[in-house]
This record gives C-alpha cells, structure tokens and sequence, in this order.
C-alpha cells in the first residue's frame, strides 16, 4: 500500500486559514456574496498565495467539504481537540440552510460550476 504523503506544514497552515476564513464567512453571509478579497483579508493570506493553493472560492469550499468529511472519519483523522460531529455541523450546517432556503424559493444562485462540485462531494 502507498505511503500517504503529508503536506509541509506550511502548506497545511495556509489551507486551514484560509478553510477557516471561508467557514467564518458563510456563517456571516449566503455563499454567493462572499468574495475571494473577503476570505484573504479574514486569512491575513495574499491573493497570490491564494490563487497558489486554489483556483477560486468553489475550489477552497470544495477542500473545506473534504476537511470537514476527513475530520468526521471513524478512524481517527479528526483534530484530537475537536468533537468531529461538531466541526461538521459547524461548517455545513449554513451551507445546508443556504440550499435549502434557495430550493424552497426556487432561486439556486450557487454558480453551477459550484452547486455541482457540491452535490458531487457531498
């Protein structure tokens, strides 16, 4: 079986600035309005750095949505610090509220680039 490789920690700490940025964010305000400038300045990251690590905001959601299903793993890959269950809901229970209240009025305004990567990992 392959080895997994870890990233450098610097790498690591970039991403879940960033992940958490984006996370503080949505509970602020519908996915949609955020923009990348938000989530850089919330990281104290530079656009450069950003656009090093992710193509664009759906990109950065879609590696918060992996965090957050690695950390609520079984086995172990979570934060030893955080309850899993709790660090799920936190991040994708605004997500969840924000599909919802669009299907209910039928106003989808997820870029469909994004509502699709969505619905793909999720």
């Amino acid at each position: 079986m392959p080895e997994k490789r870890t990233k450098d920690r610097r790498i690591q700490k970039t991403e879940a600035l960033l992940r958490e940025a984006l996370g503080a964010l949505v509970r602020e305000k519908s996915y949609e309005e955020i923009v990348v400038k938000e989530i850089l300045n919330r990281a104290n990251v530079g656009r450069s750095t950003f656009y090093t690590h992710f193509a664009d905001k759906d990109e950065l959601l879609l590696s918060c949505i992996h965090d957050m299903l690695r950390l609520a793993q079984p086995d172990g890959w979570g934060r030893a610090t955080e309850k899993p269950q709790e660090r799920f809901v936190w991040f994708s229970l605004p997500i969840l509220e924000h599909i919802e209240r669009h299907r209910q009025t039928g106003q989808a305004t997820m870029e469909p680039r994004g509502r699709r990567a969505v619905h793909e990992h999720l």
